[in-house]
């Protein structure tokens, strides 16, 4: 799958922020605002990307897919939800997120990220509740699945921010 090409937003364009913790606002701030169409593919499963999107507005779904063409889907997310906690690791993205409905985000890079947590250490915890809570509807299994690569890469995330 090709991803669809950043349509940039002007801060002029862009909406106010959800209700994010002030640190992660800061955070936010420090990205770039990009905006997709409904339908298409803002991340792909496998990308080497180490980034989070902060959904600003609209809705996404992320899943994943078999070779069979078979997909699962992890959940729904939409404005003040963060994406990407998972590839900081400098590994590639655990899943594929489509855009349901048009968004507008913030996307911030891996040193960046780095950066605010050194300013801020506990930006690395708030980062671990937002992503706790976004997946407590994956269901039990998938769940604890994903919190065991959470926490296996937030530790490795922490201590190369750190040195």
């Amino acid at each position: 799958m090709q991803t669809a090409p950043l349509e940039p937003v002007t801060a002029a364009q862009s909406p106010s922020q959800p209700s994010w913790t002030p640190a992660l606002q800061r955070m936010a701030q420090r990205g770039q605002i990009g905006r997709r169409k409904g339908g298409s593919l803002l991340i792909e499963e496998g990308e080497p990307e180490g980034c989070l999107h902060f959904v600003v507005e609209g809705s996404l779904r992320a899943f994943t897919g078999r070779p069979d063409g078979q997909e699962f889907t992890f959940g729904c997310c939409g404005a003040g939800e963060i994406l990407g906690q998972l590839s900081l690791d400098g590994g590639t993205r655990s899943a594929s997120v489509t855009v349901e409905e048009a968004v507008v985000y913030r996307w911030v890079k891996r040193p960046v990220v780095e950066q605010c947590i050194v300013e801020e250490p506990g930006l690395a915890f708030e980062l671990t509740q937002q992503q706790l809570a976004q997946q407590s509807g994956c269901g039990r299994p998938m769940a604890t699945k994903l919190m065991g690569d959470l926490v296996e890469r937030a530790v490795c995330a922490v201590k190369s921010a750190w040195g």
